[in-house]
């Protein structure tokens, strides 16, 4: 009530152009699964926009996500329609990363909005909130895509550990062939096609963010043979 107090006498006084209001989480003002309830406060915030407000409104996100991976808005889908723009904001560090790296993806738009952006900020066990605020830094295109194309190499390479020693201890004896390290000992949980992931995921050639491992050389018959 208080809220549409507020958003009423911003209207009808004239000054909706000079106020933001900060609804810090959406669900503390209104059911987030209520279509009703969400129709009567968007047409009120949509008064106060035409009358020029601004209204910056946080929500959580579902816990189960998407098909594709990408997290899924909380509540009905009335709120993000009616907004002029909306973000869904992923984090890309992992939980205890020293800094925290994140994407704000754009799923609405109606203006001339950035399509992705990317912030970092200090992550530390000892930092004040004040400290963490002040670290707050923008990265731009091709910083960004540094930064998060290594916290996915090293996501990648945190789960693909166990085939790499596994690889790694079948290459102590001496070079072997991707034949002899892919299709032989099938005995073990590693199939075919994971092992020849990793394999080339982590060769002198793979050319990205990732780790080299081991290296790749033209065998006398044709094909890779691999050696530590």
């Amino acid at each position: 009530e208080t809220l549409k107090l507020l958003l009423e006498q911003a209207i009808d006084s004239q000054s909706a152009g000079d106020v933001v209001f900060v609804l810090d989480t959406l669900k503390k003002f209104v059911d987030m699964m209520d279509k009703r309830a969400a129709r009567t406060l968007t047409d009120l915030l949509r008064r106060f926009v035409q009358a020029g407000g601004t209204v910056i409104a946080l929500a959580h996100t579902n816990k189960n996500k998407a098909s594709d991976g990408a997290s899924i808005a909380e509540g009905v889908g009335d709120f993000l329609n009616d907004a002029d723009c909306g973000y869904i904001i992923e984090v890309v560090s992992s939980q205890d990363a020293p800094t925290k790296t994140i994407v704000f993806n754009n799923t609405k738009s109606r203006g001339p909005n950035a399509k992705k952006a990317t912030f970092t900020y200090d992550n530390g066990e000892e930092t004040s909130w004040h400290e963490r605020f002040e670290s707050v830094a923008s990265l731009d295109g091709d910083e960004a895509k540094k930064t998060i194309s290594k916290i996915e190499a090293d996501r990648r390479h945190a789960e693909d550990v166990q085939v790499i020693e596994y690889i790694c201890e079948r290459l102590k004896s001496g070079p072997r062939s991707r034949k002899e390290l892919c299709q032989e000992d099938l005995t073990n949980e590693f199939s075919r096609n994971r092992r020849e992931k990793v394999l080339e995921r982590y060769s002198t050639d793979n050319g990205g963010e990732n780790r080299v491992h081991w290296k790749a050389s033209k065998g006398k018959t044709g094909g890779f043979v691999y050696h530590l």
